[in-house]
């Protein structure tokens, strides 16, 4: 298993929504400056797509990326959803199950896609509960439940440019 740890903001990242044709785009936040060498990943497979993927700096176990496609999948529209509490500060996230020889740690999660109040919000399937959004950036979250367990990523702020591209691919 792995570890999560919170600092205060320590590096810049931006956010990237990129159309790949009808019914896939990726939606990826990465760091401004990029690690040389290889990432340890966390990734969340459903079987179906791509995994989310957590990609963590070996060095100082911060965040390097975080990337999801949405893959022939409508995004839900919602009036309300659990509650989120947003906070600024940042993970580091770090597991004794990393090695040079063992990069990467796989689970299975299923996620909904959903549109809340001008947030993109990309939700473990089975989460009912208060879920807390740790910062990688002023509108970009790692979302953990109470259990410190990752459960999804919260892009809030759209933008005019980022629904245009989720429209054109036919995703909403």
């Amino acid at each position: 298993m792995f570890q999560l740890k919170t600092i205060k903001k320590s590096k810049k990242y931006q956010r990237d929504f990129e159309g790949m044709g009808e019914g896939l785009v990726l939606l990826k936040v990465e760091s401004e400056v990029k690690n040389i060498g290889h990432n340890f990943h966390l990734f969340y497979r459903n079987g179906k797509k791509p995994p989310l993927d957590i990609a963590i700096n070996p060095n100082d176990f911060s965040i390097e990326y975080v990337s999801f496609f949405l893959q022939d999948e409508l995004i839900r529209v919602e009036n309300s959803i659990s509650e989120i509490i947003y906070k600024d500060d940042n993970l580091l996230i770090y597991s004794e199950d990393f090695t040079i020889d063992n990069t990467n740690l796989n689970f299975q999660k299923d996620f909904e896609v959903l549109l809340f109040e001008n947030s993109l919000i990309i939700l473990d399937a089975r989460v009912k509960n208060n879920v807390y959004g740790y910062s990688l950036s002023g509108t970009n979250y790692i979302l953990v439940d109470e259990n410190n367990i990752i459960v999804g990523l919260a892009f809030k702020n759209i933008s005019m440019n980022e629904m245009i591209v989720l429209r054109d691919v036919k995703v909403i």
